[in-house]
């Protein structure tokens, strides 16, 4: 182990990547990699970058032969080995000025998962210093007591991963895309959209596409923390919250009208709901934190 190790100074790499080079021998994602891959992977992780973790490696496979000491073709059954392990991914495309095509090495969430460098949200763990220890706490002391990281952590939707558990949020009409999204939404307000989604999946089980996005947002702007468990009292009185809220908001709108450029509807506040017209037909809905959106965000803009 040491030979692997030996010239991994802080000086040269920073320390997440020291470490998590030092653990890859037994981190669990790993146990089958062949002992002739080591070095390989060891040179591939060198290469990541923390500042943008999920950002292309363009290091080309001859350059991580002559580092690794190993030749070409082992380098290529290395790569193999990881993207049949969906630690990596593969993306040929041509780049400007060059003939042919460039093949760059994209960790994958799991890959940077396993190495300890994100969460399972993908959010980078950060480090407090040389001895210092990232949330989710990490056992380094005994590595064989240390937890084996779970293969269902993630699921595969079309060409991106997401977090297992919110996997039913695709079964109800989401995208993997507005999952993503969701979840870059959470992590601006400090949360996780996992434990928002664990907190209140008794009320999202009869929401489906449009109705669960919007829900969600509603419930990442609620400013409220998710990061424990709430009980059933706390759901119902931020859902009375909410409707006050939108109660209130409906009462100073009362009587005005707005219209969308793009599409040339109409829209009218009247006794707390939406009616909007369009060639003659009029429909009602309720009234919704996403017509207060488009309001803000000058998607309707008022009729004077």
């Amino acid at each position: 182990m040491d030979s692997l190790v030996q010239n991994f100074s802080t000086s040269n790499f920073p320390y997440p990547i020291l470490r998590a080079c030092a653990e890859l021998p037994y981190s669990v994602a790993f146990r089958e990699l062949p002992d002739g891959f080591i070095k390989i992977v060891i040179k591939i992780i060198q290469k990541i970058n923390l500042k943008s973790p999920f950002s292309e490696i363009y290091a080309s496979r001859q350059t991580l032969a002559n580092e690794a000491g190993k030749s070409l073709d082992s380098v290529n059954r290395a790569i193999q080995w990881l993207e049949a392990r969906e630690l990596i991914a593969r993306e040929r495309k041509a780049r400007a000025g060059l003939r042919g095509s460039s093949s760059p090495l994209i960790p994958t969430l799991p890959l940077l998962f396993a190495l300890g460098l994100v969460d399972k949200e993908g959010k980078p763990i950060t480090w407090s210093g040389m001895s210092g220890r990232a949330k989710p706490e990490r056992k380094d002391s005994n590595h064989a007591d240390q937890q084996p990281v779970k293969k269902s952590v993630f699921t595969k939707v079309g060409t991106v991963f997401i977090p297992a558990d919110l996997k039913f949020l695709v079964d109800q009409g989401l995208s993997a895309f507005a999952v993503l999204g969701l979840m870059k939404l959470a992590k601006k307000a400090s949360q996780q959209l996992t434990d928002i989604a664990a907190t209140t999946q008794k009320y999202l089980l009869k929401l489906q596409g449009n109705q669960l996005y919007a829900y969600f947002k509603t419930l990442i702007q609620s400013g409220r923390d998710f990061s424990a468990k709430n009980d059933e009292s706390d759901q119902v009185e931020l859902l009375k919250k909410e409707k006050a809220y939108l109660n209130e908001k409906a009462e100073i709108y009362e009587g005005r009208a707005f219209f969308s450029r793009k599409t040339g509807k109409l829209y009218r506040v009247e006794q707390g709901v939406i009616r909007e017209e369009t060639a003659g037909i009029t429909r009602v809905s309720p009234f919704s934190r996403s017509f207060l959106d488009a309001i803000e965000n000058g998607i309707l803009q008022s009729q004077q």
